[in-house]
C-alpha cells in the first residue's frame, strides 16, 4: 500500500507541475477564440463560455496552491488530491468540448476551421502534458 501511495504521490506532483503552463495556454487559446468567434456568434454566449473557461482555471490554480499549503509529508491523502486533479481537468475538458456546439458558427467556414483546429490543438497539447 505505500508503494501505491508513493505512485501516485509522484504522479500528483508530476501532474502539478505541468498543470501551470497548460492552464495558462488554455486561458490564453480561450481568449483568442472568444476574440475570434465573438464576431460571429451570439456575444452572450462567448462571455458565458470563456466566463466558464476563466472560473474553472481559477478554480485548477487554487487547487494547486491548496495542494502546495498542504502538509507534504502526509500521503494518506494524496488520493483525494489525485482525484480532484482528475476532476478539474473533467470539467476543463467538459467546458472546452462545449465549444464545439456553442462556438460553431454555421455560416462561416473560415471560424468553424479555426474553431477545429483550436479543439484539435489544445487535445493534442494536453495529451502530451498529461
Amino acid at each position: 500500500m505505500k508503494k501505491k501511495t508513493a505512485v501516485q504521490s509522484a504522479q500528483l506532483q508530476q501532474l502539478l507541475s505541468a498543470s501551470n503552463t497548460a492552464l495558462i495556454t488554455s486561458t490564453l487559446l480561450a481568449t483568442i477564440l472568444a476574440y475570434m468567434q465573438y464576431q460571429v456568434i451570439a456575444p452572450s454566449v462567448v462571455l458565458a463560455w470563456y466566463s466558464f473557461i476563466v472560473l474553472v482555471a481559477l478554480s485548477r490554480i487554487g487547487l494547486v496552491v491548496a495542494y502546495k499549503w498542504s502538509p507534504s509529508d502526509d500521503y494518506s491523502i494524496t488520493h483525494a488530491w489525485l482525484m480532484r486533479f482528475r476532476i478539474g481537468v473533467l470539467v476543463a475538458g467538459l467546458v472546452w468540448g462545449s465549444a464545439g456546439f456553442l462556438m460553431f458558427a454555421t455560416n462561416a467556414p473560415q471560424h468553424q476551421i479555426f474553431l477545429i483546429f483550436m479543439i484539435a490543438g489544445l487535445s493534442a497539447g494536453g495529451v502530451i502534458s498529461y
